[in-house]
């Protein structure tokens, strides 16, 4: 992501008009959440303008579907970006720019494949006719992908191009709802919210098409990069089913159920949704000023130990380095905790206009407390892979797995004033674990650097 941070740095420049600026933050939030903050937005517009003309239950199935799609696709993907985003930073460290978009082609179609086959399976459990079956294997399909080329995005240097993926496809999902007199069930708004996504998609995969050196080659080195490192394979499938495991367990325990398998729990998910849209700030910072700056000088010290420097100039290339890292670390948290802070003090209110029971404000309360230390973890938890800490990656995305299917049970079956409180002690102690490993790793980096390269 540093590739398109640098753009974004540029663009919020002190010097850059207000409204440079603005696309530049908005783009930055859209890149670092992903297709996320696009699916909360559309179901909370969907959810404040479904009252009259709605067929009655079947929103309450295409949310689920939704849901369903938004959950399962990213813990797939999440399971395999990880060794994937690895090869990818091989590959162009090495210099191989020509194998970078055959692999996002090959990515892209064996993902599609298996991804379809399970769709199928889980539509025909649900019972769902022809055409809503075809539409929501196709919506899990495009779910995938949009999750997927977030690995690629980077390659889109032009910005605005994202920022114009992403609102032509949220326009055509919620154009369709604002003809009046107009029956809609569940074929219209699975049509219009995959039409939509189908197209931000597109639109995406253009750009980035653009954006990486053309190429002949056919390979599936990427698709087999997913087995090559088995602990980054085992952190993506700790931390992305980690992430949703609470969730998980209260569709089970406290869950209604819509059709077959599909359970929701309809407070605590909007609450989680909306929980995890208020950390975006905190990742679009990352994106654009802390990564972008600690990448400068995170080059320049191993720079350094590729050149053969002195010990004493490589020491100091480390201090420059993760004093930029601290100061990066202390700006997220200084803004983050305003963020937080304000939607904890103004959660009933903010409630109340989305539509959701003020009944719900001390869950929202706790999953934004909860989702504050959870993107402080992930971001540790980058940072730890930045260093190729695998092993310390691995244990705290395991703390975090087995916290997270633990703690939550409790908290769902206790009253409603404690959902989620299972999930923020997990992000909580997960965080200080991950924050503990990454600080003993800093302070033996050099003796950490010159012994795995001896071993590989």
């Amino acid at each position: 992501m540093a590739g398109i941070g640098f753009e974004l740095r540029r663009a919020v420049d002190e010097d850059a008009a207000v409204t440079t600026r603005m696309r530049a933050w908005v783009c930055a939030g859209l890149v670092a959440s992903g297709p996320w903050i696009v699916t909360v937005l559309l179901l909370t517009y969907l959810h404040l303008m479904s009252p009259e003309g709605w067929v009655e239950g079947e929103y309450a199935l295409f949310r689920g579907i939704v849901t369903y799609a938004a959950a399962f696709s990213l813990i797939v993907v999440g399971a395999i970006q990880v060794p994937m985003i690895r090869h990818i930073a091989d590959q162009l460290w090495s210099r191989l720019h020509g194998a970078v978009l055959p692999g996002y082609v090959a990515a892209m179609a064996v993902t599609g494949l298996l991804q379809a086959v399970v769709g199928s399976l889980f539509v025909w459990h649900l019972g769902l006719d022809r055409t809503d079956g075809m539409l929501a294997v196709s919506l899990y399909v495009i779910c995938t992908w949009s999750w997927l080329a977030l690995n690629w995005l980077g390659a889109i240097r032009d910005y605005d191009q994202v920022l114009r993926a992403y609102f032509a496809g949220a326009l055509i999902s919620a154009g369709l709802t604002i003809i009046p007199d107009l029956r809609i069930g569940l074929t219209e708004l699975l049509f219009v919210f995959t039409t939509g996504q189908g197209v931000t998609l597109l639109m995406l995969g253009a750009g980035i098409s653009r954006g990486l050196q053309a190429s002949n080659e056919r390979s599936l080195k990427i698709v087999s990069s997913t087995w090559a490192m088995p602990s980054l394979l085992l952190i993506g499938v700790l931390y992305n089913v980690g992430i949703w495991l609470d969730k998980v367990i209260f569709w089970i325990v406290d869950g209604v159920q819509i059709q077959g398998w599909l359970r929701q729990h309809p407070m605590y998910d909007t609450c989680s949704f909306l929980a995890y849209a208020t950390v975006v700030p905190a990742l679009a910072i990352n994106l654009v000023h802390a990564e972008t700056v600690f990448y400068e000088h995170y080059r320049a010290y191993y720079k350094r130990i590729e050149e053969g420097h002195t010990l004493h100039s490589i020491l100091q290339a480390r201090d420059t380095m993760v004093r930029t890292l601290r100061e990066s670390v202390r700006s997220i948290i200084r803004i983050q905790a305003w963020i937080t802070c304000l939607m904890v003090v103004i959660a009933p209110e903010l409630l109340a206009n989305l539509g959701v029971p003020v009944g719900a404000a001390p869950t929202f309360r706790i999953l934004c407390i909860g989702a504050f230390f959870h993107v402080l973890f992930l971001l540790t938890e980058l940072t730890l892979l930045y260093f190729d800490s695998r092993k310390s990656a691995a244990i705290a995305a395991g703390v975090f797995f087995a916290l997270n299917l633990t703690l939550p049970w409790l908290s769902a079956l206790g009253t409603p004033v404690f959902f989620g409180l299972g999930y923020s002690i997990a992000a909580l102690v997960s965080l200080l674990v991950a924050f503990g490993l990454l600080q003993r790793d800093l302070e033996q980096l050099e003796f950490l650097t010159f012994t795995r390269q001896l071993r590989s």
